[in-house]
């Protein structure tokens, strides 16, 4: 990837762009990266918002008897509907 020269027209090199101008490729780099816009989450879309998912693991954690349990209890007690309509892994993301 290059950079290209306004004067010219011409693509130079955007490490020797750099070296000219005295500015470090980290800098530039980072620059770059903060006038981009944000990646939007990956993945596919769950049927479920994070907030509802949290909030059901938080009610479920709140309803046991024990002091804290663990993906493997926590999963089962969900209501079915909630858990058919979730994978493991969308489960396990939102409760790590």
């Amino acid at each position: 990837m290059g950079t290209r020269s306004t004067a010219t027209g011409l693509i130079y090199p955007t490490e020797m762009v750099l070296r000219a101008c005295g500015v470090a490729r980290s800098s530039f780099y980072a620059w770059r990266r903060s006038r981009l816009p944000l990646p939007g989450k990956r993945g596919p879309k769950a049927p479920i918002s994070d907030q509802e998912l949290l909030a059901g693991i938080r009610q479920v954690l709140a309803d046991s008897q024990f002091h804290g349990e663990g993906y493997r209890k926590v999963w089962p007690k969900f209501d079915t509907p909630l858990s058919e309509r979730l994978s493991g892994s969308l489960f396990w993301g939102a409760a790590g």
